[in-house]
């Protein structure tokens, strides 16, 4: 099914557009404070386990961004594709992706058929760890804990969910794939 964005390459996404922000500062090799601007999304939610959800997911964003919309309008690919990890523990726990809007459509976005949802990320400032490979659970909690220690080491304080940004798709290369766990940071612990 992924093999449908043809745009994309063994490498990656590297062309596609992505949500603005400004680097606030850089720590060790891979962890960084950012501030983005309001990022305007379209977000699907599914439950289930996480290959099934991510999959199901996946579909009701491409078919959006395809022109199955109200507008039956066609919408670039953008990177990256955000995902909640809901803790597992918790029964029916939804799983949310979301595929950020072009810019160009930011003030008349396309309305979305049943199955997704217009949403938005406001002005926010978050940390953020990188890290390459395959995209699993098992990668998203590992490098969600090491953040989460970075930031209580250094006394940030922070609010909602960890999310992931994946900006490769899963044929690319493994090596040469960017990942990332975001979590929003209070703005009175940001120097």
């Amino acid at each position: 099914m992924m093999l449908l964005l043809t745009s994309c390459s063994l490498i990656g996404m590297s062309n596609l557009e992505n949500p603005n922000y400004t680097i606030l500062s850089e720590h060790k090799s891979s962890i960084e404070l950012r501030k983005y601007e309001e990022t305007k999304l379209v977000t699907a939610t599914e439950e289930g386990e996480f290959t099934e959800s991510s999959n199901g997911n996946f579909r009701k964003l491409f078919k959006y961004i395809s022109g199955e919309n109200k507008q039956n309008q066609k919408i670039s690919m953008t990177a990256p594709v955000f995902m909640t990890m809901p803790d597992p523990a918790k029964k029916n726990a939804k799983k949310k992706m979301s595929f950020v809007v072009p810019a160009k459509f930011a003030v008349d976005t396309p309305q979305p058929n049943e199955g997704v949802s217009i949403d938005s990320f406001p002005e926010r400032k978050v940390a953020v760890i990188s890290f390459s490979g395959r995209w699993s659970e098992e990668s998203f909690k590992e490098k969600e804990q090491e953040l989460r220690n970075w930031l209580l080491e250094k006394g940030y304080e922070t609010k909602g969910e960890a999310y992931g940004a994946a900006y490769d798709p899963p044929w690319a290369i493994p090596f040469l794939r960017r990942n990332e766990v975001h979590i929003e940071v209070l703005d009175s612990t940001v120097s």
